[in-house]
């Protein structure tokens, strides 16, 4: 059979085009996943780390609503107060409120006591079932946050 020489070029420059796009997806693809191998070779010394604290000793309140996505972390213990999943406790040396949670997580094994010393004020650490359990209760908490946020922000421009 007879082609046309423009049909037969253009027949091989579509091929010519596609085996290009072709290698330079692939390549694009390795090169995406030698990127993401190379993020995960430094993360996983990170996650080994907070893996071995929270099945030691646990990680401190702060680093617990950081992992878990809460955003801030001293008005979400006063909304975990405000539904009694945490208690308010007089300083015993200060005027001021100690706000730690119930006797309840505790016994469930969500958080573990600890020393007050060495910089620690809260007396607690956050275990990993209590990291996976402020995980689950993460949005509803910064919800809970933003809401409380708003209806302050109202007050004040009514005054």
């Amino acid at each position: 059979m007879w082609v046309s020489t423009e049909f037969y070029r253009m027949v091989i420059h579509a091929f010519v085009t596609m085996r290009n796009d072709s290698i330079l997806s692939a390549r694009m693809a390795l090169l995406a996943a030698a990127e993401a191998d190379t993020k995960l070779a430094k993360a996983v010394p990170k996650a080994d780390l907070i893996d071995t604290r929270l099945t030691g000793l646990g990680i401190t309140w702060s680093q617990a609503c950081k992992l878990a996505g809460v955003t801030k972390p001293q008005l979400a213990k006063q909304y975990l107060v405000y539904i009694e999943r945490f208690i308010s406790k007089d300083h015993p040396t200060e005027y001021r409120k100690i706000l730690k949670p119930s006797p309840t997580g505790f016994s469930l094994g969500y958080f573990k006591s600890c020393s007050l010393s060495f910089g620690n004020e809260d007396g607690y650490r956050v275990t990993a079932k209590g990291l996976a359990w402020l995980q689950g209760k993460a949005q509803e908490i910064n919800t809970a946050i933003a809401q409380r946020a708003r209806r302050e922000t109202a007050v004040r421009r009514k005054k």
